[in-house]
């Protein structure tokens, strides 16, 4: 952990402490004989984001359309970005930054993906390729044209 917080009797640490289990890394995890020491985390518990002073529950599905983390202009924003009301792209390689706020928009970016990318990546996501680290994610719109047709 980068840091350890404390605040209303809870302790949390903060900083990367995960990251994303690609075929490759497991495949040299089992190589090098770490398997037993792996902690994968239980995807049906909710994630949370520590966003002015307050931990926020991230929405799960698209039926938890009332997380208070989003503004309603910056949901409304992000949905439209999903179903492909995006202005093109005209470069090679696009960071995770400029892919995000391209298609779900600053608020998205800042109060959803940045921390996410801080915590796996450790890394600046400005600076990050989309395709290398979310490769899924960029795949979507190459093969819909928007991130839910390609879903």
């Amino acid at each position: 952990a980068v840091e350890s917080l404390q605040a209303d009797g809870f302790q949390w640490e903060a900083g990367p402490n995960s990251f994303y289990p690609s075929a490759a890394l497991m495949k040299f995890i089992l190589d090098v004989g770490l398997q037993d020491d792996l902690v994968l985390a239980d995807g049906t518990l909710p994630r949370f984001v520590y966003w002015d002073g307050v931990l926020h529950p991230l929405p799960m599905s698209p039926k938890d359309i009332n997380f208070k983390l989003l503004s309603w202009p910056g949901k409304i924003r992000a949905g439209l970005g999903a179903m492909g009301f995006v202005r093109p792209s005209f470069k090679k390689e696009a960071s995770i930054s400029d892919f995000v706020r391209r298609h779900l928009g600053d608020e998205a970016f800042e109060k959803l993906v940045d921390p996410f990318c801080s915590g796996v990546y450790a890394g600046d996501p400005t600076q990050l390729s989309v395709d290398a680290a979310f490769g899924k994610l960029s795949q979507l719109e190459k093969l819909g044209g928007s991130l839910v047709a390609g879903a």
